[in-house]
């Protein structure tokens, strides 16, 4: 990919990630998700969340993807100093046809999975066990169900900006990268967005299919820590770009 753009002030190119890149990348988005409430929440306790060693975990494996069939990984650089400037990495599903299986998959139970979360002791896990509950459910049932005609389509695995470089274009450009294959293939892109994420796409024309609002009050173990009094409500998006009608 050579996809560019011109922004006020400085430029930045489009290109395929490499393991060398995966410091940097892994970096910055721990720096972008710094004051993600969510993420801060999920940092506390004795076994706390960490955003950059995670990351570190997950780019290799996404950068291994046969990327005509499983997904690709690109970043952002800035042309006058090379410094990777944001990042995405987008997934592909139905592009490889399943075997046929011999006794169809039992139906998952999403109420009793849900209940299960609910029923967690430890109110970090029950944070984590919940949202993974709720996107199960709407990948299962809205987003990707099989024989549903959807099961072949693109999606969001994890987009990050760089503080320095918000508001510059990058995360449009990053997110052009996937709607340029999408309107050339002819399939649906979804992701479930964090509230950063909710800023970003809707304004380059994803709709908004539905939402998971968490009180964070009720999982947090400790007061926030800039002085406020309550947490407050997190509300995930799960968003969908349709593509455009080939000429």
């Amino acid at each position: 990919m050579t996809t560019s753009i011109n922004s006020a002030s400085p430029s930045y190119h489009i290109r395929a990630a490499e393991l060398p890149d995966v410091p940097a990348m892994a970096a910055l988005s721990a720096d972008g998700f710094t004051t993600d409430r969510n993420t801060m929440v999920k940092a506390m306790g004795p076994d706390p969340y960490d955003h950059k060693a995670t990351m570190e975990m997950l780019l290799p494996s996404w950068m291994a993807l046969d990327p005509a069939t499983r997904g690709w990984t690109v970043v952002a650089v800035e042309t006058a100093t090379g410094e990777v400037a944001g990042w995405v990495s987008w997934g592909r599903a139905g592009y490889v046809p399943r075997a046929p299986s011999a006794e169809p998959a039992p139906p998952f139970d999403h109420d009793e999975h849900e209940r299960k979360a609910q029923a967690d002791p430890d109110p970090l896990a029950r944070l984590n066990r919940l949202s993974g509950a709720n996107f199960k459910r709407w990948m299962d049932t809205k987003l990707m169900p099989p024989a549903s005609g959807k099961e072949r389509c693109l999606y969001v695995s994890s987009i990050s900006v760089a503080p320095k470089h918000q508001g510059r274009g990058v995360g449009q450009l990053l997110a052009q990268t996937g709607m340029a294959e999408a309107d050339k293939d002819g399939v649906e892109i979804w992701v479930h967005g964090s509230e950063a994420a909710g800023k970003l796409f809707p304004k380059l024309g994803w709709k908004v299919i539905g939402t998971y609002d968490l009180d964070l009050d009720e999982y947090a173990i400790a007061p926030p820590p800039n002085g406020d009094a309550k947490w407050g409500h997190y509300v995930f998006q799960y968003m969908l770009y349709t593509p455009k009608p080939k000429a």
